[in-house]
């Protein structure tokens, strides 16, 4: 119980990364600049307080490199390049819904490398919830059209938010939650930085250091907070159900938005309180 309310809380923390978004877009920095920030916030507080508490969580083997190259490359660094791509090429309702194809990879990933049964009840959730987070982006109501590289991309996207809960799932095995993240943080600056013109972005934060407190908050909580909970819930919880647990993220989007004056719609209703059931649904199963 207390993993899966540890993974749901990590899908709230995402889902608001959309108010802290609409404040600092505004100031000039780009998309990937955002990300590049929240993961040195991440980084910088994660690894300061594992040196003041327990330095031994510092250590890794090297061997296991590999499995942060995965969860911070070729996870958070590729997904958010593909959905940023994505969002090129087709709406961002569309490219949202590509990007929650993400559980349907876990489960089959699960499947074959964890030997996580894809039972009759996980499916059902799982497509109840997709078919929730569809009315709940508003494509229904969208008129663009699906190009071959807006579905390449948001396919990618949705392949390389999936892997996270992979390669987490194999370095849980080895090593503390903490130490995943920071880990993971680290490869995903280095990365990052080669992709949102660090010049431009410290010229804009020179600009706005007023502004740098909602930076750390948006670090902390979207980054440290949200992948602990998440990793932290990883330990007990299957991969597949894991993903469809975090769900909830665009729901709690959705809200946000409400706050943030935009309109909610009868489908985007109906489609909140689908995902909802299906998260209640699985974890009813589950017990």
């Amino acid at each position: 119980m207390k993993s899966s309310f540890l993974i749901i809380l990590g899908g709230v923390l995402w889902g608001i990364i959309g108010l802290f978004v609409r404040h600092l877009t505004p100031l000039g920095f780009s998309a990937m600049q955002l990300v590049t920030l929240r993961s040195y916030v991440t980084v910088l507080g994660l690894v300061a307080i594992l040196f003041i508490t327990n330095p031994k969580k510092l250590k890794i083997h090297w061997r296991d490199f590999p499995l942060f190259l995965g969860t911070g490359l070729l996870s958070f660094v590729f997904f958010n390049t593909c959905y940023f791509k994505a969002m090129e090429y087709t709406s961002l309702s569309v490219a949202a819904i590509l990007l929650y194809t993400a559980p349907f990879f876990v489960l089959v990933m699960s499947a074959i490398f964890f030997h996580e049964k894809i039972t009759k009840h996980k499916i059902f959730a799982l497509l109840i919830a997709f078919f929730g987070c569809v009315l709940v982006s508003g494509v229904c109501n969208s008129q663009t059209a699906l190009s071959p590289k807006g579905l390449l991309f948001g396919l990618g996207a949705g392949f390389g938010y999936a892997l996270y809960s992979v390669f987490a799932a194999f370095a849980l095995k080895k090593y503390d939650t903490l130490t995943v993240i920071t880990y993971t943080f680290l490869v995903a600056s280095a990365g990052a930085t080669l992709l949102c013109n660090p010049a431009e972005m410290l010229v804009t934060l020179s600009q706005h250091t007023n502004s740098l407190w909602l930076l750390v908050l948006y670090g902390i909580a979207t980054g440290a907070a949200a992948y602990y909970c998440y990793t932290k819930g990883l330990e007990k919880t299957p991969p597949g159900r894991a993903s469809v647990l975090a769900t909830v993220e665009p729901v709690v989007a959705a809200i946000c938005g409400i706050f943030l004056g935009e309109p909610l719609t009868v489908s985007g209703t109906v489609g909140m309180i689908l995902v909802l059931f299906a998260v209640l649904y699985l974890q009813k199963q589950t017990k």
